[in-house]
């Protein structure tokens, strides 16, 4: 995607308080639109490093960059990003039927608007949650992320992690609910992992290595199917970051538009 001298002088300039977007960004997601829709797509958030003063300035503790604007990306496990959207406030996903959903789930049913049925998606506990779960697979859509305990229904009842550690690290339980729609996964490393999904389970578990503490060596852990196609598709955010790290053009400025220009290019 290439674009004139003319075109980038014009798409620097922020079409009003209303929109609260760059013209940068538009042609951007004009091209990511246009790609072809892959078969498993992960969703995540992503920091523009931003130090000026915005109305759209996020903190993330935690992140590699954690003062900028937020931004929710849907990528490919490569790297290819197909959809994102700037997070602008509590009214960036204005549809009424998700809203109750909360932030992070809302972010995921607007960036798989434009998938395919059948399409997995994979996302981690800031978005997971069972109404999403529910949600998507009436869209006929696929999904699998990492949740947190409070997020799971009072009448499932989990083992406790003192229960998992004395059983053996890589112990793991399936729970699925009465209508086999949603399943719940927990998987015993040196704490407990919960995972919800629509279309993975526990089988067939394999084997991987972790280090123990304990022996000071490497040792062979048993997974669950569902740990294992997480890991291997969850990374396309990640490898991005990585990649504009390598590549970050220096644009020092005050306005927004101008320093996160360079990310979407």
């Amino acid at each position: 995607m290439s674009f004139s001298k003319d075109e980038l002088v014009d798409m620097i300039i922020v079409l009003g308080e209303s929109e609260k977007n760059c013209l940068v960004a538009k042609k951007v997601k004009q091209g990511c639109l246009q790609l072809p829709r892959e078969k498993v797509i992960a969703v995540d958030e992503q920091m523009i490093p931003f130090t000026g003063t915005c109305q759209m300035k996020q903190f993330v503790r935690g992140k590699p960059n954690p003062e900028g604007l937020k931004n929710f990306v849907a990528a490919a496990p490569d790297g290819l990003v197909v959809d994102f959207e700037l997070y602008q406030g509590k009214n960036t996903f204005p549809d009424e039927t998700v809203k109750s959903l909360g932030v992070g789930p809302s972010a995921v049913v607007r960036l798989t608007r434009t998938l395919f049925p059948g399409t997995h998606v994979y996302c981690d506990r800031y978005f997971t949650t069972t109404p999403l779960l529910e949600y998507l697979h009436q869209q006929e859509l696929n999904c699998t992320g990492t949740t947190m305990k409070s997020r799971i229904p009072a009448a499932v009842h989990l083992t406790s992690d003192k229960i998992m550690a004395k059983i053996s690290r890589g112990s793991s339980e399936q729970i699925v609910r009465q209508y086999g729609k949603v399943l719940v996964v927990q998987w015993y490393d040196l704490k407990s992992v919960l995972l919800a999904s629509t279309g993975l389970g526990m089988e067939p578990t394999d084997e991987c290595k972790r280090w123990s503490k304990k022996d000071s060596k490497y040792i062979q852990v048993s997974r669950p199917y569902i740990v294992a196609k997480y890991n291997d598709c969850m990374g396309g955010i990640d490898l991005i970051d990585r990649m504009i790290s390598y590549y970050r053009i220096q644009a020092r400025s005050k306005k927004w538009t101008v320093e996160s220009n360079p990310t979407f290019i």
